[in-house]
């Protein structure tokens, strides 16, 4: 083995700066996404070292008469072993005794450090945090900062890694030994037995992450096993407390992994000399010098904790030229996932892409032309060649979900296509659209959509009895018994769930329950006649297909939505409401709805009756100056120049009132004026002079998306 390769904590912290510098460049094909590998070090002096816990378990023994003499030519791990064992015999649960102990009290700097990295500065702090502790402090840490973001996941003696399987937006804290409040593994024996699964998830982890590895004294378990067998680690910098240490007597277990795995030796560095809880807190106060930017689970703004709105996401940036062409007779849009660069990127980041790719390509197209030809290669059914779809100057971000839900009611034939009204920009009309949450999410955009259509929309009938009393209804696919909608219906039950708590709270006196008598409304998807979505695996190259799916590039904000058709059915006494939660799930966004004849939408997009509210100039200047002109031209709604009659509209009044009242509770302190406008337009378009709520005068306004996906529904 070559001699170990050290670094200083200054070159330790400039890696890091880099990292996160890199992850902010659409183009960086070498960014570095950061995981930990956390040991007891981290948790001293608030949790005891290992010879603390020998120490605090033999006091325990003999305080309960079951006094226990140690081998004092025993290792301390051993020792640590026999004690521990010994108390579990007994029933006396050593661990809980020690986080007793510990509540109430200051978590350590480098805990405190820690979960700093990951919910103050996002990106590049995206992998997980993997622990041989037992105690709770990161998780609570993290938790305090951004409530209910981590996630605890217990893998001790058993072999499922499903687990590990998350949401995008928790940060996963898996705990290898076990956990003070549930199993946990002591002896050497315990801790050496093996775990294939676990231990190959772990070597995925350390081939996708640079992990910084602190306070963790390399015991013999799976980690170590995972370190031995890993083929292509990203890179490893661990942190060494001892300064010029002897690595084959200071850490003989990870010599010999070393010894072993030449490809490992290669790409570890140790930084020696290291304070964790002084070297932790120092790259904080590092970062801090640069504005906090997205991660792939959270988004954190200095002046709020939990509150996120306003900030919007985006998976990946596509290195590849999408394509058209007709696959068996059906128009196919091929998304080619090679090479993507991974990343979230918040507002501010998106319109850098669009800006710096706009003002350094004279071949940027003007955005509505190529829109336009987009659009008429789905009306004519006809292949597009590549060039004008060409990546070299085209980043596009993959990708966003929605749906265009077509509803109709019993006993008649006509169709409606309900709308939330947006009153933040970009205002209007807006269809239900959602960031991609997961890997299986950006290979299966159909799961975005479906899940994106349970959450926002929630159906509630009036109990007859009572008009202040409504029954509501879960919205399910017609295919709810496939193993693909599994995971939707779940995240849109609890989702459901939670918001019906909240309407309880907030929107008093009404009430609202679930139905007791299983009843559901049934969704239909509409796949006939539309185009397919093939998508092409980053990873494996393995093809994806999407059927009857819309694939809606939009060079304007260099973004992509995929769009589903759904059609169901309601009942005379049946409405829609909003089931949007606010970000920090605590208060309900309460859009109203409003439904627009489907005849009346297809007439106005046929004619060209939809106009935009900006100018070509304004958005000539936008993208390729740095202007100081008020907000995103791209942000202005389309306007129909033809209004609904009065039997081509509909409006479910139920939280046009409630929603009236968060915007008053708001308006007073809002500085900017256009914000403020918009506000007050709240109540024009709904609200008579005498507050009533009115059902003839609609918004003539429809955001940027709805208006693509129209415009692509009505070209099919």
């Amino acid at each position: 083995m070559t001699k170990p390769e050290f670094m200083t904590e200054a070159e330790f912290i400039d890696e890091v700066v880099k990292c996160r510098n890199q992850a902010l460049s659409p183009v960086e094909q070498k960014s570095k996404s950061i995981a930990f590998m956390v040991g007891s070090a981290t948790s001293y002096p608030l949790i005891p070292d290992v010879e603390g816990m020998i120490e605090f378990a033999c006091e325990k023994l003999k305080n309960s008469n079951n006094p226990l003499q140690l081998d004092p030519k025993d290792d301390r791990r051993t020792q640590y072993g026999k004690v521990m064992s010994m108390a579990r015999k007994l029933q006396i649960n050593i661990l809980q005794e020690v986080v007793k102990l510990s509540e109430g009290k200051k978590r350590p700097d480098a805990v405190r450090a820690i979960a700093s990295l990951y919910t103050h500065h996002g990106i590049p702090f995206s992998g997980p945090i993997i622990t041989s502790n037992f105690d709770s402090l990161i998780a609570e840490e993290i938790n305090e900062m951004m409530p209910r973001r981590a996630i605890e996941m217990i893998a001790a003696k058993d072999d499922d890694v499903s687990i590990l399987r998350t949401s995008v937006e928790t940060i996963p804290v898996v705990y290898i030994h076990g956990h003070w409040s549930s199993d946990s593994l002591h002896s050497e024996s315990e801790i050496g037995i093996s775990r294939v699964i676990l231990q190959r998830w772990i070597e995925e982890m350390l081939e996708a992450h640079l992990f910084i590895v602190v306070g963790y004294g390399a015991w013999n378990d799976v980690f170590m096993r995972a370190l031995e067998k890993v083929k292509r680690p990203k890179g490893i910098r661990w942190l060494v407390h001892k300064k010029s240490p002897d690595i084959a007597k200071e850490i003989p277990d990870l010599h010999d992994k070393l010894e072993k795995n030449p490809v490992l030796a290669e790409c570890i560095k140790f930084v020696d000399g290291v304070d964790c809880h002084t070297l932790l807190p120092k790259l904080v106060t590092e970062l801090k010098k640069y504005p906090p930017i997205t991660s792939r689970r959270v988004v954190f703004r200095p002046e709020s904790k939990t509150d996120i709105h306003g900030w919007a996401f985006s998976a990946e940036i596509l290195k590849k030229p999408l394509t058209i062409e007709k696959e068996n007779g059906i128009l196919t849009v091929t998304v080619d996932r090679r090479g993507a660069v991974e990343g979230l990127y918040n507002s501010e980041g998106k319109d850098a892409l669009v800006k710096r790719t706009s003002s350094s390509d004279i071949n940027y197209p003007e955005p509505e032309g190529w829109n336009r030809k987009y659009y008429d290669a789905l009306k004519k059914q006809e292949p597009l060649s590549q060039e004008p779809l060409s990546m070299d100057y085209l980043p596009f971000r993959w990708a966003s979900g929605g749906v265009i839900p077509i509803v109709s009611f019993e006993g008649s034939k006509e169709n409606w296509i309900p709308f939330f009204f947006r009153d933040i920009e970009p205002v209007g009309w807006n269809i239900p659209l959602g960031a991609s949450e997961s890997e299986d999410e950006v290979n299966t955009p159909s799961f975005t959509a479906r899940r994106e259509f349970m959450e926002e929309f929630l159906i509630a009938e009036q109990d007859p009895h009572d008009n202040n009393s409504f029954i509501c209804i879960p919205l399910m696919p017609e295919s709810h018994g496939k193993e693909d909608n599994w995971k939707a219906l779940g995240e849109a039950r609890g989702f459901q769930i939670e918001h019906i708590k909240l309407r309880n709270q907030l929107d008093a006196p009404r009430k609202f329950e679930w139905g007791t008598d299983n009843k559901s409304v049934i969704f239909k998807e509409e796949k006939k006649g539309l185009p397919n979505i093939k998508i092409v695996d980053r990873k494996t190259g393995m093809i994806k297909n999407e059927e009857g799916m819309l694939c809606l590039p939009d060079a304007d904000t260099l973004g992509i939505e995929t769009v589903r058709i759904v059609r169901f059915t309601l009942s005379k006494n049946q409405f829609l409401l909003d089931g949007e939660l606010s970000p920090s799930k605590k208060s309900l966004v309460a859009a109203p709805i409003g439904l627009f004849k489907e005849s009346y939408l297809q007439r106005i997009f046929l004619k060209g009756c939809i106009k935009r509210i900006c100018s070509p100039l304004q958005l000539y200047t936008w993208r390729r100056f740095d202007t100081k002109q008020q907000g995103d031209p791209r942000q202005r709604p389309y306007q129909a120049t033809e209004l609904p009659g009065t039997d081509e509209f509909k409006l479910f009044d139920w939280d046009v009132r409630f929603r009236k009242g968060l915007i008053d509770a708001k308006a007073d302190n809002v500085p900017n004026k256009v914000a403020l406008a918009w506000f007050k337009n709240f109540k024009k378009y709904f609200f008579n002079s005498s507050e009533h709520v009115i059902q003839d005068n609609p918004c003539p306004y429809f955001t940027p998306a709805t208006k693509h996906a129209l415009s692509a529904l009505f070209c099919t």
